[in-house]
C-alpha cells in the first residue's frame, strides 16, 4: 500500500472498532481535544511502523506530511499523554483485532516468552539477578486467553505448574522437557514441536526485527508498557491488513511502501 492507502485503511480499522466497542458518550465539559482517540490510536500505531526509526522521527514526518489528514495535530507531548491515557483501549483494541484473526478450529495455540531490556540491555538475562522465570507469565497469558491447549518450549515444562493449569483453567500445556528429564519426549515428537514452534519464535523475531521491540526507549514504566502495546498492536493491524488483502499474514516488511 502507498501511505494514503494505508493510513486510511488503518483509521477505518481503528474507528470501525471503537464506535462498535464504545457507544457515543456526552461530550465532557472544557475544551474539545484536539485529536479523536480513533486519530490518536492510529497515529500512535503508524508511529511504530519500520519505516520510521523512531517516535521523534515519526513526529517530524507527521508534522511535514500529514498535515492534510490531521490539520488539528497537537504536540508531541500531548500526543504521549493522549496514547498514555489510552493504553488500555489500544491493548483492548489489539485483543479484540487478534481474536478475529485466530482460527476457531485450531486446536492448540503456541505459547512463548522473549525479554524486553526494561533498564540497560545487559540486565535482560536468563541468568542471575534478572532471571526470568517463563511459567508465571505464561500463566497471566493463560489465565487471559483461555484457549485449552498449548505448545510451549522447555521454558515451561513444570509437573507441578502443568498440573496447576489443568486444574485451574481446564488448559493442556505441551511443554516439551528437557532431554536428560525422565519425562523427555521421543526424538521424533521433539522434532515436530521444535517446528511447530518456529511460528511463535518468527512472530517474536520480526517484532524485534521490523517493529524494533527491544528499542522502545522508555524512561516510565507506563511510557514501556503503552510503546510494547502499540508495537503489538501494529504488528496485529499489519496482520490484519493482510489478511484483507488477501496477502500472507506475515508479509509486513512490504505492506507500507
Amino acid at each position: 500500500m502507498d501511505l494514503e492507502t494505508f493510513l486510511v485503511s488503518l483509521y477505518v480499522l481503528i474507528d470501525d472498532w471503537w464506535r462498535a466497542d464504545r457507544p457515543a458518550t456526552a461530550r465532557k465539559p472544557g475544551r474539545p481535544p484536539r485529536l479523536t482517540d480513533s486519530e490518536v490510536l492510529t497515529l500512535a500505531v503508524l508511529a511504530q511502523w519500520p519505516r520510521f526509526r523512531s517516535e521523534r522521527d515519526f513526529w517530524r514526518f507527521a508534522h511535514a506530511h500529514l498535515r492534510s489528514y490531521f490539520p488539528t495535530l497537537c504536540s508531541q507531548s500531548q500526543f504521549n499523554r493522549r496514547v498514555r491515557s489510552l493504553a488500555l483501549e489500544l491493548r483492548a483494541f489489539q485483543h479484540d483485532l487478534a481474536r478475529t484473526l485466530a482460527k476457531s478450529s485450531a486446536v492448540y495455540r503456541v505459547l512463548d516468552t522473549t525479554l524486553i531490556p526494561a533498564i540497560v540491555r545487559v540486565r535482560a538475562c536468563r541468568k542471575g539477578l534478572f532471571a526470568c522465570d517463563e511459567r508465571p507469565i505464561g500463566d497471566a497469558l493463560i489465565a487471559q486467553d483461555r484457549h485449552d491447549v498449548y505448545l510451549a518450549d522447555k521454558g515451561f515444562s513444570s509437573v507441578e505448574w502443568e498440573r496447576y493449569w489443568l486444574e485451574t483453567y481446564g488448559a493442556l500445556v505441551a511443554a516439551a522437557p528437557k532431554n536428560s528429564d525422565r519425562r523427555a519426549w521421543p526424538r521424533a515428537a521433539r522434532r515436530w514441536a521444535s517446528g511447530k514452534r518456529q511460528v511463535v519464535e518468527g512472530v517474536i523475531d520480526q517484532l524485534k526485527d521490523l517493529f524494533a521491540l527491544e528499542r522502545h526507549r522508555a524512561k516510565t514504566l507506563s511510557g514501556l508498557l503503552t510503546r510494547l502495546t502499540a508495537k503489538i498492536a501494529a504488528y496485529t493491524c499489519g496482520q490484519c491488513l493482510n489478511d484483507r488483502l488477501g496477502r500472507p499474514l506475515r508479509h509486513l516488511a512490504d505492506l507500507l511502501i
